[in-house]
């Protein structure tokens, strides 16, 4: 939402949202125009060198979705035997887009009004990132 928490189910997790009630006026506004709201994507990256964000690139929603099908939900095997030292760093990136209405395509936010720390927090990652 507009405050950075996350939506309840079922849009929590869904890319098309989802309106629980129903009127006639809202159904065709439905069909003609997009569900205005915001939404967020989070990249995670574990590296032991450095990195630096290209803040030339633009990442859109067409980019960002994407991600979706081809980004990992997990290590890979090959990677869950290395040793996490005290050179690793763990960088989240967190893109916020916000779809407005009668708006085809969500712009990214940028600068966001939140903070990364304020995403993870507000979207429940930052307690289980915590666990020890």
């Amino acid at each position: 939402d507009d405050v950075g928490f996350s939506k309840k189910p079922p849009n929590r997790w869904n890319v098309n949202m989802v309106d629980n009630s129903f009127s006639f006026k809202e159904y065709i506004s439905a069909l003609l125009f997009p569900n205005p709201g915001y939404f967020r994507v989070f990249v995670f990256i574990v590296t032991d060198i450095g990195f630096i964000p290209d803040k030339r690139k633009k990442v859109n929603r067409r980019i960002a979705m994407s991600w979706l099908d081809t980004g990992a939900i997990g290590f890979p095997e090959k990677l869950r035997n290395v040793m996490f030292t005290e050179d690793h760093k763990v960088i989240a990136l967190v893109y916020e887009y916000e779809l407005k209405e009668n708006e085809e395509e969500a712009n990214l936010k940028k600068p966001s009004k939140h903070t990364g720390q304020d995403h993870l927090i507000k979207s429940n990652l930052w307690s289980v990132l915590n666990k020890q």
